[in-house]
């Protein structure tokens, strides 16, 4: 094989405090790994976007002011990028959200909302969930662009 053929890949797994103030923490930690793996600005933005997106729906309405944590894997792999989002809330799966809802808007129905994970699937290559062991798993993929 030869060098340029070689398969290069890392991982980070950590835990935070599900508490808004471990944000940066986290957006750094993306960006860190992003950036060794040789992904664009633009890229690493989109990332941190959706990350963000997804650990504050986490920390809004998963734990609703109760105690918990997200768990963050980052894997990357010659040019994709996975992230798993793992939290131990009340099973919701955002892959099955697709109505987006302004306030006074009638024509759809179901709650307001609904713009953060139309957000993610927009910036992001590929959103799937999965529930295992009573935690949520929302794994996020972007392939780097060439």
């Amino acid at each position: 094989m030869a060098p340029d053929e070689m398969k290069s890949s890392s991982s980070v797994a950590f835990a935070v405090t599900a508490d808004m103030d471990k944000l940066p923490q986290i957006m750094q930690t993306v960006a860190d790994a992003m950036n060794a793996s040789g992904f664009g600005p633009q890229e690493v933005f989109e990332v941190q976007l959706a990350v963000e997106e997804a650990c504050t729906n986490i920390i809004r309405h998963a734990y609703e002011g109760r105690t918990g944590s997200i768990y963050i894997t980052i894997i990357t792999e010659n040019d994709k990028l996975k992230i798993l989002i793992e939290d131990n809330g009340p099973p919701f799966d955002p892959t099955e959200h697709t109505n987006m809802r302004r306030r006074g808007q009638d024509d759809i129905e179901g709650p307001v909302g609904g713009w953060g994970i139309g957000l993610i699937k927009a910036v992001m290559d590929e959103m799937t969930y999965r529930r295992s062991l009573d935690r949520n798993i929302l794994c996020l993929a972007k392939k780097r662009a060439l």
